[in-house]
Order: structure tokens, then sequence, then C-alpha cells
């Protein structure tokens, strides 16, 4: 695993330290790893959002639209 160092205003080092002290996490490591894969999640589903946008109209929500979803939910929990 690769090492990487990070300086952090006093104000943050102290709240990572309370998030460790919380024994929400082990260490402000594993802090930051979380706070990394988090971001990364985000991007992905901002990334994904962007996509639907830009793929087009999915047509019409319309009574009929909504008919069509209660009827494959309810197939879903039949």
């Amino acid at each position: 695993m690769a090492t990487l160092n990070v300086s952090l205003p006093d104000a943050m080092r102290s709240f990572v330290d309370g998030e460790v002290a919380s024994g929400d996490y082990g260490t402000a490591s594993a802090y930051i790893q979380q706070l990394i894969r988090r971001d990364r999640r985000r991007a992905e589903v901002r990334q994904m959002l962007l996509d639907g946008i830009v793929s087009g109209s999915a047509g019409t929500y319309d009574d009929s639209f909504r008919a069509r979803m209660r009827e494959r939910a309810a197939n879903r929990t039949a």
C-alpha cells in the first residue's frame, strides 16, 4: 500500500481525531479511505445521472406509465 502525507489545519485534524476516537474508525487512514470511497461512489452516481440525461427521453410520465409501474411492482410481490 502506498503512503500519502497530507497536511491539515488543526481544526480538521481535531475533527479526524474525534472520528477515530468515536470508535467508528480504527485509524485516521481508515477514515480518509472511507471518505475517498464515498467520494468515488458519488462521482459514479453523478456520471450515471449525466449519462441518463444525455441518453434522451425515457418516455412520458403519465397515468399510463404509473399504471404500468404499479402493475410491475404488484407482479414482483405476488
